[in-house]
């Protein structure tokens, strides 16, 4: 079994019945394009990524800030079916990632975007950064 074939078990087991009625909106297709979108052997890495991909899909905002708890519900599934081994390990990094993953919705449904720093630009007429005590234009321009 792949987890595609999971979510759809998933989908119509007890398990989803008991589920919040606020998390079954849109639970097969955000779960279906998750799973489409990872191997059934997740690390950490992979699973933040893919979390993280499914905030940038056109779906409503708590869709999407719910996510990572629709997820863990399936997690916890998958953990009670025995199908697939690590999914107490998944299970923990969900926990690590969840909160991380929420914060990074804005209230309009984008995600924010990374901050990208940039480094101080060096002058030809500024302290050469290696050291020497020369100007930049004089040492390793």
């Amino acid at each position: 079994m792949n987890l595609s074939e999971a979510v759809s078990e998933y989908c119509n087991s007890q398990h989803f019945v008991l589920l919040g009625e606020g998390l079954k909106g849109n639970t097969e297709q955000l779960l279906a394009q998750w799973a489409s979108s990872v191997d059934d052997d997740l690390d950490f890495d992979t699973l933040e990524a893919s979390i993280t991909a499914v905030g940038t899909l056109d779906l409503p905002l708590r869709a999407k800030r719910d996510f990572p708890e629709l997820l863990n519900a399936f997690f916890e599934y998958l953990s009670t079916t025995g199908s697939f081994q690590n999914t107490d390990a998944w299970i923990d990094a969900l926990s690590e990632i969840g909160p991380t993953y929420s914060e990074s919705i804005r209230g309009d449904g984008r995600a924010k975007g990374k901050t990208v720093t940039r480094a101080m630009k060096v002058g030809r007429n500024d302290p050469c950064p290696c050291g020497s005590g020369k100007k930049y234009k004089k040492c390793c321009a």
